[in-house]
């Protein structure tokens, strides 16, 4: 047994990012989970429509109301048509989006989004940044800075796994 988890804190840890759409309470409860949004329970899908490997790049930013980072991330080119398509007939619902397990703020549709960019406006920690370059290169990177970024990130994802591991 030792030896599996030593085996295991050797991984780097992947990041993860949802994002999930409002649905009707009538749907299997294995299929849903309930978001608490202004004191009402908004229904969200459990399957995520975008996820993690749907970004091309990232951009992170400081959140204005000062609670971590806030991110935009950018979708590539086939999922960026599923962001309109999806955006398109969910008006007036909402969109939750999972940063490695925080559940971030419901966020309404009030347009097709055309731009291929969903925004996370806070709640990211450095942790997550550093999870996040390990796997999503930023926007403005070149493709040597992506990748020195992603090596550096893979290191400290590992020694965060370990410490957190102890």
């Amino acid at each position: 047994m030792a030896v599996l988890l030593s085996s295991c804190s050797l991984n780097t840890p992947e990041p993860r990012i949802t994002f999930h759409h409002q649905t009707q309470p009538g749907e299997s409860q294995n299929m849903i989970f309930t978001y608490q949004h202004k004191g009402k329970p908004l229904y969200m899908r459990k399957m995520p429509a975008f996820a993690t490997s749907n970004f091309e790049s990232y951009k992170p930013f400081p959140a204005d109301n000062g609670k971590g980072y806030g991110a935009v991330f950018y979708l590539n080119d086939q999922y960026k048509k599923r962001l309109f398509f999806e955006t398109s007939q969910h008006q007036g619902q909402y969109l939750v989006s999972i940063v490695n397990g925080t559940v971030g703020e419901a966020q309404m549709i009030d347009q097709p989004i055309k731009d291929g960019k969903l925004i996370i406006w806070d709640g990211i920690t450095e942790k997550d940044l550093i999870l996040i370059d390990s796997k999503i290169p930023r926007k403005d990177d070149t493709d040597e800075e992506a990748a020195k970024r992603a090596k550096e990130a893979k290191k400290a994802a590992k020694k965060i796994a370990q410490f957190e591991f102890e």
